[in-house]
């Protein structure tokens, strides 16, 4: 079995390294890009409102991605521990908890299941990483990808707000 994951660890070593001819301007690791802010990649990449753009809508999605998995987990963890103890016996008495409870747990777990992995989806489709790639292939010369670029709404590009005066 150890054997076989060799093979595609060659594989994709040889595929990722000669896939293309672009040179990129690296950072050093991953874990220094992770630490850009966004005035950062604005100074670094800010050629023009397009990649400006794209820079904010990065920023928002992946600050969403990280609130949708914590928030998620919560969820997902209060839906577990709900799930493992037990309804407490011996009350004759049925209360509005006792009812709702065989519903709301496994309601609680599934949609902290579903919350955290859209998140960490998310996550991973807008990581910094992701968009220094795009951004340095973007300067040099090479449009931004389809599915990033139908993502770029109006609200994601800078505003500017003049006063003009009232007579």
């Amino acid at each position: 079995m150890k054997l076989l994951l060799i093979f595609p660890v060659i594989t994709l070593s040889f595929v990722s390294a000669y896939s293309s001819e672009i040179i990129f301007k690296n950072p050093g690791d991953s874990i220094e890009i992770k630490k850009w802010t966004k005035n950062d990649f604005v100074k670094e990449f800010g050629i023009n409102d397009s990649a400006k753009a794209l820079i904010n809508l990065f920023f928002t999605k992946n600050k969403r991605g990280k609130n949708q998995t914590i928030i998620g987990g919560a969820f997902l963890i209060g839906g577990v521990a709900a799930l493992a103890s037990p309804s407490e016996p011996g009350d004759d008495q049925k209360g509005f908890g006792d009812m709702v409870r065989p519903a709301a747990e496994p309601g609680a777990t599934a949609l902290g299941a579903i919350l955290t992995t859209s998140g960490i989806i998310k996550l991973k489709k807008y990581s910094f990483r992701q968009l220094y790639i795009i951004l340095s292939i973007y300067k040099n010369g090479i449009p931004i990808p389809g599915n990033y670029r139908k993502k770029l709404k109006q609200k994601y590009f800078y505003r500017r707000y003049t006063i003009t005066p009232r007579f």
